[in-house]
């Protein structure tokens, strides 16, 4: 059975990999909660920068932490911290556009 209203939005997971002060790479994994968009409005959306379409369709994450390993609340100014640590804006824009296609999900 087919549910056509669905909830406005989704967790999905967001995987990246960080170099640390040694220059190893450390893969990370956190749960992104995504707005979800019909296929007119995903049309609409593909020539975005990834900073806007993550400042539009972000709308909460789990599993991202402090230094302290503190859960981090998502608020405008951590999300601009947590965009602003290489890779993880274009990691997260990544992960929303596969969340919204079939062939991307198969893959994750």
């Amino acid at each position: 059975m087919l549910k056509v209203g669905q909830s406005e939005s989704f967790l999905y997971p967001v995987k990246v990999t960080i170099l640390d002060e040694s220059g190893a790479e450390v893969p990370y994994e956190f749960k992104a909660s995504f707005r979800r968009l019909s296929r007119e409005k995903m049309a609409e959306v593909q020539n975005k920068k990834d900073l806007e379409l993550m400042r539009d369709n972000l709308l909460g994450w789990s599993g991202v932490v402090d230094e302290s390993e503190n859960p981090l609340p998502f608020t405008d100014e951590n999300k601009e911290l947590v965009f602003n640590l290489w890779p993880v804006l274009p990691a997260m824009a990544k992960a929303f556009v596969e969340a919204h296609s079939p062939e991307g999900r198969a893959k994750n």
